[in-house]
């Protein structure tokens, strides 16, 4: 959305609390400190708000109540100044009380709780001719030293953006976002929303009206048009400072900000500003009235959440070092390094990095391993503090604290029906798991028999792989006696293997089940265990049908065979529900879970019902403490950030994306298969999913996903399970850009 408005009204509307507007342009200086927090431990969270012409987010928690209540009562102490405005008539038309205060002693605790909520910006080249702000990356590193607290009380703040009142620190160095903190709230005062407006019919309207709790903080766009409501009683206290940016990187990316012309000077001589008080080359801002004067200033703005942080070059790495180094020490067939041919080197977030400084979403994620993307706060501060504690590494079975603090939170998490199973750790992958449950049910059974089913993947142990069904890649070891893959019901008939598509498939393959189960000549005796995943994940992200679930669990019933649920792809979370499962109406008996618990470390475990017979635990990395540590750290962010909310809106936002694509591109995309944050784009050919999967890799900011499924026609995406609107439309631009690089259009055709 655009919102436009020319320098005139910007200087008639804009009051700056802290450069003493109009008369002067110099900063305010600060008539004391502010007091150092308390260091509390507060964990903010992001709740983005919708408001025309830019970007604007409520930051939760930033501050304590009690931290709030003790900076109130400090800048009374301090001599907080009234201000007043009125008429020719005496009206009094706004009225405050504020102090400006240096916020430098805070400031580093405050950047510490808020910085891993902040995202680059883009700014692209401004109207030729215009002094613009330099384009490229600019990252977030400070905020400003001034902070200004007011008190409101009566007649409403002015409307109008921070044109006049943001901070320059250099060519290379300055504000784009004000960061806008609630000291009190409700229980304080009556009326005196913050609202976001737009002009409308000729007049400004308000378009979002906002009442956000004590210590929450509003970061919005500073050319934002805002005003905050008349109270009707009471008072109401807000603090101040802006969010500081500096220039990083000229590379754009596709999102953009493009600065409205009568803030556009503002960087005019900075090379020869002196240093100040307030750091190295701070140039004052400058007064509007002095600026040139464009009739109007167009002020639009995408998404920057979708811009990559950038990282410093080194040396790269070339394909045929890569693949000289593979074919050296590895086994080249089976060698992801030369499939992606790039040196990664770190990772931040949804983005990692190669040795070249060039960035990639990652929708690998180690395979579902990293569900939130990569090193997020919770983990990293995690991490960090645990290090103090001279930690145990490894502990198999020892109690500890961190291994009953894992399986207690675990176990609070659960759906109601699981509450009453046990747990036994392995190690530490899947395969390991699934090897467990397999013994656990022969044991339970006494007998041997294991009904896998095609298209499913379940580890790389001998017995495990036994269970996955491809064939003819040269591998000898999927011959493990008592393993009969069952067909798998299909959506489409060209691949169901009856030729019948959805509701008719799952009846036939359920009746192929039930006829190996029960018929007397069939051949088989009866398994000792059902094996499936409730979406298949290496095998293209196709969801089992609910209703083919259902009917393997009632014959399960009948016939006293273990129900055991492969959770190691598609568990924590990525289907929307905590398990894979919950699509459907069952209870499994045995549910086996790896990969994203052990929040980025290898931990796997099987939970089973009661009347399972177990055998002992086996794997020496059953006692990882560091994976009990951030798993359990990993889960309640889970579970309190309300993620599998977001997961649901991942899955609406890629099902209305998939008729677009489809239209789009028609029969030369076979089919789209969605289940939470896991998409499966299937093609027609093989050779068309690889150029795909090369345009995505090597377009200028790369994305990385999975080659896979039948045939290698199909690319496999594991989006990070917290990621916003903003970052899905961004993912879905560089889909979109490389379907088109590879693909024609249909429309190009007369379709």
């Amino acid at each position: 959305m655009t919102a436009t408005f020319t320098k005139e009204q910007a200087a008639q509307t804009a009051k700056s609390c802290a450069r003493g507007w109009p008369t002067s342009t110099r900063y305010e200086e600060p008539s004391g400190e502010m007091a150092p927090l308390a260091y509390a431990s507060q964990h903010p969270f992001v709740q983005p708000v919708t408001a025309p012409g830019g970007r604007a987010d409520l930051f939760v928690d930033v501050f304590s109540s009690d931290e709030c209540i003790a900076m109130i009562e400090d800048c009374k102490q301090k001599g907080i100044e009234r201000y007043d405005k009125v008429d020719q008539q005496g009206t009094r038309l706004r009225g405050n009380s504020r102090i400006a205060l240096d916020g430098s002693q805070m400031m580093g605790e405050v950047w510490r709780r808020i910085a891993p909520l902040l995202e680059p910006i883009t700014i692209l080249p401004g109207e030729e001719g215009s002094r613009a702000v330099r384009p490229g990356i600019w990252e977030p590193v400070a905020l400003g030293d001034v902070w200004r607290v007011v008190c409101y009380d009566g007649v409403g703040d002015f409307i109008g953006p921070h044109a006049d009142d943001y901070l320059v620190q250099g060519p290379l160095r300055r504000s784009f976002k004000t960061f806008n903190v609630f000291l009190n709230g409700s229980e304080c005062f009556a009326g005196g929303s913050f609202n976001f407006l737009a002009q409308l019919d000729g007049g400004w309207k308000v378009v979002n009206s906002l009442s956000p709790a004590p210590g929450t903080a509003l970061v919005f766009d500073e050319f934002m048009m805002h005003e905050g409501a008349a109270l009707e009683s009471g008072e109401k206290w807000i603090m101040r400072s802006e969010i500081v940016y500096e220039w990083t990187n000229p590379l754009p990316g596709p999102s953009s900000v493009e600065m409205p012309l009568f803030m556009a000077g503002a960087l005019d001589g900075c090379e020869d500003v002196q240093p100040s008080r307030f750091g190295q080359c701070v140039a004052p801002a400058l007064d509007m009235l002095e600026l040139e004067k464009p009739e109007v200033s167009a002020i639009s703005i995408e998404t920057p959440s979708t811009t990559a942080p950038s990282v410093p070059p080194s040396p790269a790495a070339n394909t045929e070092t890569i693949e000289a180094f593979v074919e050296r020490y590895e086994n080249p067939a089976k060698s992801y390094a030369t499939l992606y041919r790039k040196m990664f080197v770190r990772a931040e977030g949804i983005y990692i990095f190669d040795d070249s400084g060039k960035a990639y979403v990652d929708c690998l994620n180690g395979f579902g391993v990293n569900p939130l993307g990569h090193n997020p706060p919770v983990l990293t501060e995690t991490l960090q503090s645990y290090l103090l504690t001279s930690p145990m590494w490894s502990a198999i079975d020892l109690q500890t604290p961190e291994r009953v603090d894992f399986v207690e939170t675990l176990f609070a998490s659960l759906p109601a029906e699981l509450r009453s199973f046990k747990i036994c750790f392995t190690g530490p992958s899947g395969s390991e798991a699934n090897e467990m449950a397999l013994k656990m049910a022969r044991k339970s059974t006494g007998r041997s028999g294991i009904f896998a089913f095609r298209g499913c993947f379940h580890g790389s142990t001998i017995t495990a792989n036994s269970l996955t069904g491809n064939v003819g890649d040269g591998d000898l070891v999927r011959c493990a006696a008592h393993v009969h893959h069952m067909p798998f019901p299909r959506l489409q008939p060209k691949d169901c293997p009856y030729g019948r598509g959805g509701e008719e498939s799952v009846e036939l393959c359920l009746i192929h089940v039930r006829g190996a189960l029960e018929d007397a000549k069939g051949g088989m005796n009866l398994p000792a265990a059902m094996i499936i995943e409730p979406v298949q994940s290496d095998g293209g992200i196709i969801p089992t049908p609910a209703r083919f679930l259902e009917g393997l669990r009632e014959l399960c019933n009948k016939h006293g065979i273990i129900f055991i649920s492969d959770e190691v792809q598609c568990g924590f979370g990525k289907t929307g529900y905590l398990f894979g499962y919950q699509r459907a109406a069952i209870v499994p008996d045995v549910l086996v879970c790896s990969k994203a618990w052990g929040g980025g470390q290898p931990l796997s475990f099987v939970l089973y019902g009661n009347a399972l017979k177990t055998t002992a635990p086996t794997g020496t990395w059953r006692g990882n403490q560091l994976a009990f540590k951030l798993g359990a750290a990993f889960l309640r962010e889970l579970l309190n950030k309300h993620v599998l909310g977001n997961v649901r809106a991942i899955e609406e936002f890629w099902l209305g994306m998939a008729d677009c694509m489809k239209t789009t591109f028609g029969a030369s995309i076979h089919e789209i298969r969605i289940s939470g944050g896991l998409l499966g784009l299937e093609f027609q050919s093989q050779e068309v999913c690889k150029s795909v999967f090369d345009a995505l890799l090597e377009a200028d900011e790369g994305l990385l996903t999975k080659w896979g499924g039948r045939g290698y026609r199909t690319l496999i995406f594991w989006f990070a399970l917290n990621m916003s609107q903003e970052q899905l439309q961004h993912v879905n631009k560089l889909i979109q850009r490389a379907l088109h690089t590879v693909l024609s259009p249909m429309e190009e055709y007369g379709f």
